[in-house]
């Protein structure tokens, strides 16, 4: 009897535990993986290159990507080559690693920030330019007029030119479907960057001081010599097309 009373016991507490059943689908994770093409890196008028990215995920809030760029004269937009920016020996190498931290692992839209590195390589050859320059402590052309004044003007008749500019971004910004594989990625930095600039092969250069009327004339490069620290601030707008890896976040559903 006593038996009993405890089996009956025993199915009382039983029947009163929530029950979990199979997990149901709750809403989708998308683990998107992205090609990008940026358009500012393409068609802008300073150092113009075709950049394409791979970015695809590694955990479910976790992505990596890296970008890579390419330009010359050959191959860069004809409106862009008629440019005083722009050489007659044009090339540059871009490459850029970045870790994305999503803030919302799933929805139809990706919001995130980011941390990148960055290399840009950037070489040219230019022919009777004029250049102002931010620092003639870096060229000894025996100058020291310019060099006292603080600023003046480099003049060559031609010049190997090279600028090197490495550092880091903390960006943030998000991926917009605008149809289903195709889409916009904006994003918006901050960050640090060093660059090296330097002049090889001068012929016949020559620094002058402008007179105090045309002072501020604007000159094709206006440029710091040698190392310059300074912050970064960046603007990407990418166009990408993803391919759609859909999981499922799963809860358990409770019975009582």
């Amino acid at each position: 009897m006593k038996f009993h009373k405890l089996a009956l016991l025993a199915l009382f507490f039983i029947a009163n535990i929530p029950i979990v059943a199979q997990e149901e689908p709750n809403e989708p994770d998308i683990n998107n993986t992205y090609i990008t093409f940026d358009t500012f890196a393409a068609f802008g008028y300073w150092c113009p290159r075709y950049t394409l990215g791979y970015v695809t995920p590694i955990h479910r809030r976790w992505m990596v990507g890296l970008d890579a760029g390419y330009g010359n004269d050959h191959i860069i937009a004809t409106y862009l080559k008629n440019s005083n920016l722009i050489g007659n020996r044009y090339r540059v190498f871009e490459l850029k690693p970045r870790i994305y931290f999503k803030l919302k692992p799933s929805g139809k839209s990706q919001s995130y920030v980011s941390l990148e590195f960055f290399y840009i390589k950037h070489k040219d050859h230019f022919i009777n330019s004029t250049d102002q320059l931010r620092e003639k402590r870096y060229v000894n052309l025996n100058d020291n007029q310019a060099a006292d004044r603080g600023y003046g003007n480099l003049s060559y008749d031609e010049a190997d030119y090279l600028r090197l500019k490495t550092g880091f971004n903390v960006n943030a910004g998000f991926f917009l479907n605008l149809s289903d594989n195709i889409g916009v990625n904006i994003d918006l930095g901050l960050g640090y960057r060093n660059r090296y600039l330097t002049y090889k092969n001068l012929e016949n250069p020559s620094i002058f001081v402008p007179q105090e009327n045309d002072r501020f004339t604007e000159y094709p490069l206006t440029v710091d010599l040698g190392n310059a620290g300074a912050a970064n601030l960046t603007l990407n707008i990418k166009l990408f097309y993803k391919f759609e890896n859909v999981s499922y976040l799963y809860k358990p559903k409770i019975y009582q």
